[in-house]
């Protein structure tokens, strides 16, 4: 495969601005996501599991009866109902959430390495660790429900604590899923490799320096006003009506949602390519060797 070596990893000399930085991120992330469409199948996928899944949970509850009960219990019942909501359905849409982060992963490491994989073996890929997705999934989740709990019960000392803790978790198992995919290693062997790889590349002191976030903010902030806009001219030529309204804000409502998929999308690929650069120390071809070193 072609690959950069990049520089010595220091902050470069002359710093590129933050927007930038996120449109460069953006576009050379989406560069590599047009060679393999398939990889927003499973965002997209991720999405409408975990929303069926949420979906029938409710419905579950309101036709079991017990959502009455639950409104009018204590507030301590109620944040135990909470909690056990949580414990059960937490985990489902973290594993849901996880494995197709997994086959998206497979698709865009086989690219790096010069491959071409499809949808189905990325689907294949994460078939084969479903069993350390589904242990990852229920550490995770259980860790998270844990943090919330205490994060709930504290005062605001104890929050900022538990904030920080959460915090070091994230950047611990940021690399939970390609370790587990791409090494085949246990749970627990995946977790110490993912927070040392990261604390070996970018240190001890972390800050994400940049991300495309701020590039999606500046497109969502265009959609909202590109919408109000269409509104007002609805209402100047007289067809601010029911039908005329539904459309439009049906559009803009699809348009958010294929820009979430998108950023989701997009964000993953970068993941990968981070962690082939934490991993090995190469740089893939056709990202700047100073955007990696300067996200973080």
């Amino acid at each position: 495969p072609q690959y950069q070596q990049p520089p010595t990893p220091t902050m470069p000399e002359k710093k590129i601005g933050r927007f930038r930085a996120s449109y460069l991120l953006t576009t050379e992330s989406f560069e590599l996501l047009r060679k393999d469409k398939e990889v927003m199948l499973f965002p997209l996928l991720s999405a409408l599991f975990c929303s069926v899944l949420c979906i029938a949970m409710i419905l579950g509850v309101l036709l079991s009866g017990n959502a009455e009960a639950l409104a009018t219990d204590a507030p301590e019942q109620n944040d135990m109902a909470a909690y056990a909501w949580g414990f059960g359905v937490h985990p489902a849409i973290f594993f849901i959430a996880t494995y197709f982060q997994a086959g998206l992963t497979a698709v865009v490491h086989t690219r790096i390495l010069g491959g071409n994989a499809s949808f189905s073996d990325g689907i294949r890929a994460a078939n084969s660790i479903i069993g350390k997705l589904f242990a990852w999934s229920l550490v995770a989740s259980t860790v998270g429900m844990i943090l919330q709990i205490l994060f709930d019960r504290s005062k605001l000392l104890g929050k900022i604590v538990i904030w920080l803790l959460g915090a070091a978790w994230g950047v611990m198992t940021f690399f939970m899923v390609p370790v587990l995919l791409i090494d085949k290693a246990s749970v627990s062997a995946s977790l110490k490799k993912s927070a040392m790889i990261f604390k070996q590349t970018w240190g001890e002191t972390l800050i994400m320096n940049f991300s495309m976030g701020l590039y999606f903010f500046f497109v969502h902030v265009f959609l909202i006003a590109l919408y109000v806009l269409s509104l007002i001219g609805l209402n100047t030529v007289g067809l601010l009506s029911t039908g005329p309204t539904i459309a439009i804000t049906a559009i803009f409502i699809f348009a958010f949602l294929f820009t979430a998929v998108l950023q989701s999308a997009l964000n993953a690929i970068f993941r990968v390519v981070l962690f082939e650069y934490a991993n090995t120390g190469r740089v893939p071809s056709g990202f700047e060797p100073r955007l990696i070193l300067g996200a973080i």
